[in-house]
């Protein structure tokens, strides 16, 4: 390092330097962000910082459900736990790619009583709650943000049902059936069917 500085190259920051043979983690090829910060609001900055606090939420609840899990769903609810700590890492990371911050992280999150008398659906729920979240990313970003949102929603609806749970006709977009439009008349409506 200080053989460098003396010869005039500059010198690689320490942060940079990782095993051999390994990319450089994602914030560190981050642009310069500007000086003055964008307004805040909705946008894919916004939206990154959303998923990353409902992530942490996640990770926190995962943690809370798992020694109430039967053995039978404990391993399911491990495996989705590291996936969440990488989400949340991700997200992170992806937020300091946006010039953007995250919520302060919170120390803990309330438990109700019926999430701890039946962990596996309250998981389900859980899952759900980060749908809008990643909707929300995918509509707001592009390109690399905006692929690793649409995985992200995707994994979210499969761990949701996995547990039980509806993502909804749409994961991710909020639908609200009274809001649409009427059928014609004498058209009847479709009925789900039992496959």
């Amino acid at each position: 390092l200080l053989a460098g500085q003396r010869l005039g190259e500059p010198a690689a920051p320490p942060a940079a330097a990782g095993p051999a043979g390994e990319a450089p983690a994602a914030a560190d090829t981050a642009p310069s962000c500007p000086a003055v910060p964008a307004a805040e609001g909705v946008g894919p900055g916004a939206a990154m910082a959303a998923a990353a606090a409902a992530e942490q939420q996640a990770v926190y609840g995962y943690q809370a459900a798992l020694p109430r899990l039967a053995p039978a769903e404990a391993g399911t609810a491990q495996a989705y736990l590291g996936q969440h700590k990488d989400l949340a890492k991700e997200a992170n990371a992806r937020l300091r790619m946006l010039c953007a911050t995250a919520e302060p992280q919170q120390p803990g999150y309330v438990v109700d009583a019926r999430f701890l008398a039946a962990p596996a659906p309250g998981l389900g729920r859980l899952e759900t709650a980060t749908l809008a979240s990643y909707g929300t990313l995918v509509s707001l970003s592009g390109g690399p943000v905006r692929a690793w949102a649409l995985a992200a929603l995707q994994s979210a609806a499969k761990r949701a049902a996995q547990w039980g749970a509806d993502p909804g006709p749409v994961p991710g977009v909020a639908l609200d059936v009274d809001r649409l439009p009427g059928l014609p008349a004498g058209v009847q409506a479709p009925t789900p069917s039992a496959s």
